[in-house]
């Protein structure tokens, strides 16, 4: 029985009447006890202190349970190991206990114990009891058929273990799962966050092996199933880093099973998912369903949480002029979405500043973007400053590279006292020079002038803005840490968002609703989600298939339609496929009377282009085309504000730009209209080992470093002598941060990049159509596009390929001013192709040495000549990288010591002796490497491997073939396959050693052995 007020209370939360039935009892008494003290009699017998002489227990513990007597409610389940009903369970007292925390000195702290488990017994989850309707709407939300046997169905949590393709819940609390089951989820509930994995303990108490999932939990966790954590909400700090720690314990635990986990989360005042669905509907928790992350995006969320940072939230559609910073903030950071007017906003701050005579500094990371924003603040940009009729006098835009004395700024921090310093995009300004190749060689200096401009300007009364879509704490730290003392700092959040047309809003319970045009508060709650009747959302067309034929094929069928449009795409050289040039030329055949426009970093520099120059006036320029094609130059910073030309957005992303960048890309072109998006299933572009994980990549990337830095030193090589590192903790520490952000990214980039559209309110739909027949037709069609997308490629790469045959070779001055030159008629590019390529590999250039230099081969050919012929020039090699990285700054970037370093590549190479394998004659299997693979197999090892190599070894499935090709590969080399023995049964497969000169590598070798041999003997670093 259940008595009246604990019907109520399960009843508030949302749970099913005939679940409360199945499941909740109210107990008092003597029942009470033997429901929370049965383990104890158990534990009693072996452990003392717990019964008295008589067997009986002692009266601590009757004393601790004594306000149970008054009653409360019982909530049992089934018992997952055994099928049966639980003796485990949870009960909620009417009358809680008060227990005391006595922590140091002072009050001691008091904690109302809610729930009461029974004492000693290891924890249990619940799974409750589910009644027939409540199967049959299960099956349904998950699309599955309900088992039935001769005459009635087998049991439900049965029928969940053996149908993995249903996801999971977890939960906390009963009463949680049985809200959630009741809305058609399956769910399991802990009665604690912890209480999901255990670790053995030694004699002190201390957490000893690995941790394991609970037994209950273990028949869930088989590959293929989704485990979604739906812990409660808390608003405090420290509750909620213990959440976050909890569900990413448990949930890597799942993970090594082959389970997918995700996590729900929700921006609303309830704190547990049943108070979430009675304050809002069932619809709510649905859409936070469908937006549910993985558990490496909730567990890197932490980062970009800028909510405790935030002084004023609004919900503007374009930013007022009202919004005025307090005269004493210096630092202001504006996070609000693409075209919700942040750039009006920093353009009325210039004006003012400049009715002030306070001169305005802005930085951005691309030289395009830096104009657009001069133009529009009404300053000089760097270029213009000697022509201009101002002369600076109201500061001026640069790029972060020209943050150097050296460069056309002649940068120096002191001259900006009291100045107002604009960074717009800011994530990408830090990222940039941070980690860019464009500001490697003056990166010390860079980060140097850079800091000392912060501190000049804060210390002289100036002002820092920080503006940002996607503006987070890694920013504005990054900042602080800079400054290196407390500043004052007012940032905006602006929760407006123009991909969905927000009206209606739903009652939130926190507050009572508010204009979608101009709410503004200080501590209020804001959602998205909550304005759910009459709102529209963008769309956007999501191409899967492992190459983007099926999006080019719409796209052909688009334009042959009458459609106007403009393609992103990451690519431009001849080598791409879907490149900017292979894409105009693909585009050209088929449409000869279209008027197309192909924007990339080759037609924005060339003078005789029709798009130079076009950045700043893209808005124009671009009406007069039909077709526009366009590269990264324009993935951020540009607002296109056409209305009613283009008919659609097209976008491949092909792994080599950040997620952000692939959406900011889709967001250039202001105008509703229907956007199309392919992109790889995983990025290319990962940084340092690729690690996801902050501590590791921080360490990986720190023990490379001093790998370098140990064996030049022992090579006699004296650069480091008088080097202090510890300028460069901020830099690295935010690098850091931002580089596993990137890879977790790359590790996912599709889902990553559709889950982002999703957060910012676009509605994703999916090009497959159910109709059979109708899909067959679009496979065929794409299958001719991708046959001609590859004939015009190669068509296209050919003819470049002799283009920069047929080019003078320049000479090393004219080499020099060539790469220094920004406008570059074609001509000079091929000029300076080919110097590059007769530089590099000393050899005639031909057709094959340009297509093998651009799959990478230059890399791998150093890597083997380095380990071999060429072994006693390479620390003079690295000294010499090293040395010109030095010149200005007197120091080094960790980083970049282990970009330009092959030092500990080398060496990691011979101690795993790699070498075995350059013998043709050599015979391998995968017996003959077992005491070799087991070696690379330690744990330690293989981190090593990876923090060296980049080369991941998976300890379960990877074969001692496939791990020696893996690592041979980074020279180009490969094992090859010469027949099997065994039967059919007993099969292993036979390698011979590596050809190791499989591609006329050994004339490169001379002319590299050579060529060392002579700045060796006259005394110069090779």
């Amino acid at each position: 029985m259940i008595k009246e007020p604990h019907l109520k209370e399960w009843l508030k939360s949302g749970v099913d009447r005939s679940i409360i039935e199945l499941n909740v009892r109210s107990l008092d008494g003597d029942d009470i006890y033997d429901y929370l003290t049965w383990h104890l009699v158990n534990r009693g017998i072996d452990e003392p202190g717990i019964l008295r002489n008589d067997g009986r227990l002692r009266d601590n513990w009757l004393d601790r349970y004594r306000h149970c007597e008054l009653g409360g409610w019982w909530c049992s389940g089934i018992d997952i190991l055994t099928g049966e009903g639980s003796d485990w369970g949870q009960f909620k007292p009417d009358n809680p206990r008060i227990y005391q925390q006595k922590k140091g000195f002072g009050q001691p702290k008091t904690k109302t114990i809610k729930y009461e488990s029974p004492a000693k017994a290891p924890t249990e989850i619940y799974a409750l009891r589910v009644p027939l309707h409540i199967w049959e709407k299960v099956a349904e939300l998950n699309n599955v058929s309900m088992p039935f046997g001769e005459s009635e169905a087998i049991g439900f949590w049965s029928w969940v273990v053996k149908t993995p393709e249903i996801p999971l819940i977890i939960t906390e609390g009963a009463k949680k799962a049985g809200c959630l089951l009741t809305a058609g989820y399956v769910a399991i509930a802990l009665p604690g966050i912890y209480n999901g994995y255990r670790q053995d303990k030694d004699q002190f108490n201390k957490a000893v092996g690995l941790p394991k999932l609970i037994p209950q939990l273990e028949p869930f966790a088989v590959e293929g199933r989704e485990i979604v954590f739906c812990f409660d909400r808390d608003r405090k700090p420290k509750t909620q880093k213990k959440v976050r720690t909890a569900i990413v314990k448990t949930g890597k635990l799942f993970e090594r099973k082959g389970c997918t986990v995700k996590v729900v989360t929700w921006n609303h005042p309830a704190k547990g998912v049943d108070d979430l669905i009675a304050a809002t509907d069932i619809d709510y928790f649905h859409d936070c369903w469908d937006r549910r992350l993985p558990l490496i995006s909730f567990e890197l969320a932490n980062l970009l949480d800028l909510s405790p940072y935030v002084d004023l939230t609004v919900n503007d559609r374009y930013l007022p002029e009202s919004l005025i910073p307090p005269d004493s903030a210096q630092i202001i950071g504006l996070s609000s979405r693409k075209n919700t007017g942040k750039t009006e906003w920093l353009s009325r701050r210039v004006d003012r500043n400049r009715e002030l005579g306070i001169k305005t500094l802005v930085i951005t990371h691309r030289i395009q973007l830096a104009k657009a924003l001069a133009e529009r603040f009404g300053i000089d940009h760097i270029e213009e400053l000697r022509s201009s009729t101002t002369g600076g006098i109201f500061g001026y835009s640069l790029c972060i590279d020209s943050v150097h004395p050296n460069s056309q700024a002649r940068f120096h921090p002191e001259e900006w006292e009291g100045s107002h310093i604009i960074i717009d995009e800011a994530v990408q300004v830090f990222w940039h020079q941070l980690n860019s190749t464009t500001c490697q060689k003056k990166r010390v200096t860079i980060l140097q002038n850079f800091t000392e401009l912060l501190r000049i300007a804060i210390a002289t009364g100036g002002k820092i803005y920080l503006s940002d879509a996607d503006l987070s704490p890694i920013e504005i730290e990054y900042v602080l840490k800079l400054i290196g003392h407390s500043v004052k700092k007012w940032i905006v959040k602006n929760n407006y968002n123009v991909n969905k047309n927000t009206r209606a809003p739903i009652n939130t319970g926190g507050s009572s609703g508010y204009s979608t045009e101009s709410h503004r508060s200080i501590s209020g709650f804001q959602d998205p989600l909550c304005f759910r009747e009459g709102y529209t959302k963008r769309v956007l067309v999501s191409y899967s298939g492992n190459d983007p034929r099926e999006l080019v094929t719409a796209l052909k069928s688009a334009i042959a339609s009458g459609q106007k449009v403009l393609v992103h795409t990451s690519g431009q050289k001849h080598r791409s496929r879907t490149g900017t040039i292979n894409l105009e030329r693909y585009v050209k055949k088929l449409f000869l009377y279209k008027k197309i426009l192909r924007i990339d970093a080759e037609t924005v520099a060339d003078p005789q282009h029709r798009a130079y120059g076009c950045m700043g006036n893209l808005n124009t320029i671009l009406p007069q085309y039909d077709i526009v094609l366009a590269s990264p130059v324009i993935e951020t910073g540009v607002s296109i504000d056409i209305k009613n030309h283009f008919d659609s957005v097209w976008c491949v992303a092909q792994g080599v730009q950040t997620v952000n960048a692939v959406c900011q890309a889709l967001e250039r072109l202001r105008d509703d209209v229907p956007r199309h998006l392919w992109s790889k299933t995983t990025g290319m572009n990962r940084v340092g080992n690729g690690s996801t994980d902050i501590k590791q990549l921080f360490a990986s990337t720190q023990k490379l470093a001093q790998a370098n830095i140990d064996i030049l030193s022992k090579s006699g090589i004296s650069i480091f002598d008088g080097i202090d590192f510890d300028w460069q903790k901020a830099h690295l520490e935010t690098w850091v941060k931002r580089a596993v952000i990137v890879n977790a990214g790359m590790s996912r980039y599709r889902e990553s990049i559709l889950e982002k559209l999703k957060h910012d309110g676009y509605k994703i739909e999916f090009d497959a159509d159910p109709d059979p027949e109708k899909r067959a037709l679009q496979e065929k069609k794409s299958l001719v596009t991708n046959e001609e997308i590859i004939e015009n490629k190669e068509a296209c790469y050919g003819e470049y390929c002799q283009k920069v045959v047929d080019a003078e070779i320049p000479g090393d001055r004219e080499l020099e001013v060539l790469r220094e030159k920004r406008s570059k008629t074609e001509a000079e590019r091929l000029k300076e192709h080919k110097g590059n390529l007769k530089q590099k590999y000393q050899v005639d250039v031909t057709p094959e040495l340009v297509e093998k230099d651009d799959k990478g081969w230059y890399r791998k050919l150093q890597l083997h000549y380095y380990l071999t012929v060429g072994e006693r020039f390479l620390p003079g090699r690295d000294k010499k990288k090293l040395s010109t990285l030095m010149e200005e700054g007197g120091s080094l970037f960790k980083p970049d010591i282990n970009k330009q370093c092959l030092g500990a590549i080398v060496y990691a190479l011979k101690a795993l002796n790699i070498e075995q394998f350059f013998d043709e004659s050599a015979i391998f299997s995968k017996h003959s490497l077992k005491d070799w693979f087991e070696v690379l197999n330690n744990p330690m090892t293989r981190g090593q491997i990876r923090t060296i190599l980049g080369v991941t070894i998976n300890a379960q499935k990877d074969t001692p073939i496939a791990v020696a090709n893996r690592i041979l590969k980074l020279l180009g080399l490969k094992l090859e396959l010469t027949g099997s023995t065994g039967g059919r049964e007993n099969k292993h497969r036979i390698y011979k050693g590596c050809r190791i000169n499989p591609d006329e590598r050994d004339k490169v070798f001379a002319k590299w052995f050579d060529r060392d041999s002579q700045l060796e003997d006259r005394g110069e670093v090779a």
